[in-house]
């Protein structure tokens, strides 16, 4: 009964979010911006809201929902006129998303909370020179807030890069690859002096979750870079 609630309501939150989508691609071309702004910032926040969906799923509607969502931002920044009242205004936003960062925890759908929140400050401008400051303060939230949820800045899933941005990224993900499997080798060697080393031997069941752990991590990393080469 429990596993036939959870899908229920998974199926319930996946039609909610892909009403939201359909609205964002109905108004993504819309230049009216005293309405279409403020109906982006709440079909982001009403994003965050909803539950889990079906995992098969999530990365399917989110990249849909980003799309649009940065379709609009991006015509929004070109067409309007970029002025101190609007640096202001930015600036509020940006420290409504950063202290909403600082409430995310490790909990179920963290992780997507993140996502959405790096999604919506990077769709914002400029702010006034005096208060700059809170990018840094941002960036350092976020490092802190990915560590927290045991995720790594280079799998969150992104708004459009540039060519030289996925090159770039490319690069750095496949240099950790590279670190992290010297440090599975490494592990595996040290297990290795042990005669019969057995999961089931509790000095090496640290050594034996924390391979698996990497290993999980270079499985995504590799999906990651797979991704990136193959221009998904």
């Amino acid at each position: 009964n429990y596993y036939k609630s959870l899908k229920g309501s998974q199926q319930s939150h996946l039609e909610e979010k892909l009403k939201l989508i359909q609205t964002a691609k109905d108004n993504m071309n819309n230049e009216e911006w005293d309405i279409a702004v403020p109906l982006f910032k709440k079909l982001q926040e009403d994003w965050k809201k909803i539950g889990h969906v079906p995992k098969s799923m999530t990365n399917k509607i989110w990249d849909e929902f980003r799309d649009a969502c940065n379709t609009f931002f991006n015509n929004y920044r070109e067409k309007s006129n970029t002025s101190t009242d609007n640096w202001k205004e930015n600036y509020k936003h940006k420290k409504e998303l950063l202290d909403e960062l600082k409430t995310i925890t490790n909990e179920d759908g963290s992780i997507e909370k993140i996502e959405a929140i790096k999604t919506a400050w990077n769709n914002i401008g400029k702010v006034p020179r005096e208060k700059i400051s809170i990018n840094s303060e941002f960036n350092k939230t976020l490092r802190e807030k990915l560590k927290l949820n045991k995720i790594n800045e280079l799998e969150l899933k992104e708004e459009g890069l540039s060519e030289n941005q996925l090159t770039d990224k490319a690069r750095k993900i496949k240099s950790q690859i590279s670190d992290l499997e010297a440090e599975i080798v490494k592990l595996e060697n040290n297990l290795a002096f042990f005669n019969k080393p057995s999961r089931e031997n509790p000095l090496l069941k640290d050594t034996f979750d924390t391979i698996d752990e990497k290993k999980a991590h270079l499985e995504t990393l590799r999906q990651n870079l797979h991704s990136i080469i193959a221009g998904e």
